[in-house]
């Protein structure tokens, strides 16, 4: 179909249930399942780890590190709504820990800007960082609990008839 244009939209949670629920694309990609009392298809396709980064000359780099530890670190967070956000968020709270939140940022490049710059630690997708350069200026933390275990899903309302290209 080499006539055919695709429009992919990057944005948080949030956005993207209201997209959902007002039926404006033929698929979404989701980290976390919507709410079960959504009538909803849920494809699982894709691993998706959560994990903790900090600047390469970071005092941690290297060593394993407990959550209460990390919980001293201040943090570059996604904004609200973003499903990494809850997953972190719920991570502490389990843990009864407060996150030392020092900076909100709304894409995965600014935060590992953030990071590089050594503003604090952040929590990514393991799938946004690159590894190519032999010495990178971030580097993945060895951290109880981390990776966080999630999964990219395809989600579409249950009985929509998708088109050819979805």
């Amino acid at each position: 179909y080499p006539d055919t244009d695709l429009d992919l939209t990057i944005t948080n949670r949030n956005t993207l249930l209201k997209r959902i629920d007002q039926n404006l694309d033929d698929l979404y990609i989701l980290g976390q399942v919507p709410p079960s009392s959504w009538d909803l298809e849920v494809i699982p396709f894709a691993p998706n780890p959560l994990v903790m980064i900090a600047n390469s000359n970071h005092e941690l780099v290297g060593k394993k590190s407990t959550l209460k530890r990390i919980a001293k670190e201040p943090f570059i967070m996604r904004e609200e709504g973003s499903g990494i956000r809850s997953a972190v968020e719920k991570m502490f709270a389990e843990k009864d820990l407060e996150i030392k939140e020092r900076l909100t940022m709304q894409t995965n490049e600014a935060i590992k800007h953030c990071v590089v710059g050594d503003l604090g630690v952040a929590c990514v997708s393991k799938h946004s960082l690159n590894y190519s350069h032999v010495k990178s200026p971030i580097v993945e933390l060895e951290v109880e609990g981390f990776p966080i275990e999630k999964h990219w899903n395809i989600v579409y309302p249950k009985g929509k008839e998708l088109s050819i290209l979805a």
